[in-house]
């Protein structure tokens, strides 16, 4: 072996050995885009693995969370960082201009971010969501909505269910209660603005008077209202 092909092995095993423990605080924002939404207090390990304390993932608590890169999909281009905090699971993924999450499962505390839609939780099971820079492009898997509360008065079933997808450049989580009587079309934008269309079918007139009063119009659909917000 010559001395030039000694030194060049030398420089490559150099390199390997510091990404192979460049620390998780440094390397986790080389690794992912500035809209991933993935921030925390501290953190601690490598990014093959590593722990977050007081992670947030766009803005959302997840506590404290372990993070691990898998080389693999490296090869292709692609970065995928495995995360699992005591709620929720799942994978980050981004690669040319695209950023998303897979396999996520468990449940999401939003019931601030969406006042005055009463919806305390929505729980995931191996979904998908995939955005390119804010456009929603790729969106799969059961939803489940938490409803805690009521609307005018009128108390919505406990659950909602429905299955992710894109529409438009806005993310879609339509769900329908578990008598088919209520429908709720949760529209998420990149930029973090939401809409709600919520509608109910009532044949009690103290109920939809209730509801009328609340602010809700008669419709094609029953009785429905539209809420905004941002997460």
């Amino acid at each position: 072996m010559t001395r030039r092909r000694r030194i060049v092995l030398a420089i490559i095993a150099t390199l390997v050995f510091l990404v192979l423990l460049l620390p998780l605080s440094l390397a986790l924002p080389m690794m992912l885009p500035t809209n991933s939404g993935l921030s925390a207090r501290m953190a601690f390990g490598t990014l093959w693995s590593g722990t977050l304390r007081d992670a947030r993932l766009a803005g959302l608590p997840l506590g404290e969370t372990y993070v691990g890169l898998l080389p693999l999909p490296l090869l292709v281009g692609e970065a995928r960082l495995k995360f699992a905090s005591p709620t929720l699971r799942g994978t980050l993924v981004a690669s040319q201009g695209r950023f998303g999450i897979a396999h996520a499962t468990g449940p999401i505390d939003i019931a601030a971010r969406l006042r005055p839609l009463p919806i305390s939780q929505i729980v995931l099971d191996n979904a998908r969501v995939e955005f390119r820079g804010r456009d929603c492009v790729q969106a799969e898997g059961p939803v489940r909505a938490v409803i805690a509360g009521d609307v005018g008065g009128i108390a919505l079933p406990g659950g909602m269910t429905g299955a992710l997808r894109c529409d438009g450049a806005a993310l879609l989580l339509p769900l329908v209660g578990q008598s088919g009587l209520e429908r709720l079309y949760l529209r998420i934008n990149g930029d973090g603005r939401w809409r709600a269309d919520l509608s109910v079918r009532s044949a009690d007139a103290a109920t939809a008077a209730k509801l009328i009063a609340a602010g809700f119009t008669t419709g094609p659909r029953g009785l429905s209202i539209r809420m905004r917000g941002t997460l």
